[in-house]
């Protein structure tokens, strides 16, 4: 999210701090009410447009201050809007997504049914790409198939 005027991001409830690890604030332990509707543009000031320190420091931990503190805020206030936070311009594609997935390493190359060497010959093979795709799941045991579906909580009849 990136706050504009902060009139419909809710404090608790979306993700709007960049550097925390979900990008939601860490409330302070000794802090027992929480407002979930409470939006941030009730952590700021206004004549010039600033943070509220002393509010943000009694409801948040010092790292969650320091987060908010790094927010800009614009000169003059408008429309907040949900930003790809994995790409420079703020806009979702599939390939960054792709690339993000990659770059993390979400499959350990230890955990592959086969070889990077096999996996090539697979995708080089001169057959329809449907079968490619079948072939690649079946290895991966990811064909949908009735104990699968249970095993995710889906029911097919």
């Amino acid at each position: 999210m990136e706050n504009k005027s902060g009139v419909t991001t809710k404090i608790w409830l979306d993700p709007w701090i960049p550097g925390q690890a979900d990008f939601k604030p860490i409330v302070r332990s000794d802090v027992l009410l929480l407002q979930n509707e409470a939006t941030v543009d009730s952590l700021l000031l206004t004549n010039p447009l600033r943070w509220n320190i002393p509010l943000l420091g009694s409801w948040f931990e010092p790292g969650t201050v320091r987060n908010i503190l790094k927010i800009h805020l614009p000169a003059s206030p408008s429309d907040d809007r949900w930003v790809w936070t994995l790409s420079h311009s703020g806009s979702y594609s599939v390939k960054i997504a792709y690339h993000s997935l990659n770059s993390a390493a979400i499959i350990a190359p230890s955990l592959s049914p086969l070889s990077s060497a096999n996996w090539n010959k697979i995708w080089q093979l001169k057959v329809h790409a449907r079968f490619q795709l079948l072939l690649w799941k079946s290895l991966w045991n990811m064909l949908p198939t009735r104990g699968m579906g249970l095993l995710v909580g889906l029911l097919w009849s």
